[in-house]
């Protein structure tokens, strides 16, 4: 045998499916199954294709999801089907059959008073010149005092400091 010529002695000449009759019916068998197979999923398909589009159209018209095992198989799922059957049966759900709306006019928000910032603005100031002359009445300030003044710590008795640390809430 040679690097480069055709081997045909290697070559299985027998066909993999029998030739005649007997293979194409077995071909057409194996097509009309397929074919079978493939109508049944779209039939499913369809029909999971139609409920959902009659569920959507039911329920925005306010019926419960419910009724669309009631609706129909051989009515079409146009929405004046829907509608005309929707009106027809409507009242044994509860539905006139008038569109659910479902975004309502939103309430409006209570409006609040008008704010004057200028006597919002004076009222600011004035308090925080208050705050910032103002000293503290009470031990508050005897303590302060007592604190500021070096002299003051040799000069105060003992008993009276702890005193005033006790009017101040300290636990001595």
């Amino acid at each position: 045998m040679a690097d480069y010529e055709w081997d045909t002695e290697s070559q299985d000449n027998t066909p993999s499916q029998p030739e005649g009759p007997k293979g194409l019916r077995e071909a057409y068998e194996r097509q009309k199954h397929a074919n079978k197979e493939l109508q049944d999923q779209l039939k499913a398909l369809s029909e999971k294709v139609r409920m959902s589009e009659v569920s959507s159209k039911l329920t925005s018209l306010g019926l419960p999801e419910k009724a669309v095992k009631l609706f129909p198989r051989d009515m079409d799922p146009t929405d004046e089907a829907v509608k005309t059957w929707v009106e027809e049966y409507g009242d044994l759900f509860g539905s006139s059959g008038t569109p659910k709306n479902p975004d309502p006019e939103p309430t409006p928000a209570p409006s609040k008073p008008p704010v004057d910032t200028e006597a919002l603005s004076s009222a600011l100031n004035q308090m925080n010149s208050v705050a910032q002359t103002a000293t503290p009445a009470g031990p508050v300030t005897d303590l302060q005092a007592i604190l500021n003044n070096p002299r003051a710590v040799d000069e105060v008795p003992y008993e009276q400091f702890l005193e005033v640390l006790r009017k101040n809430g300290a636990n001595v």
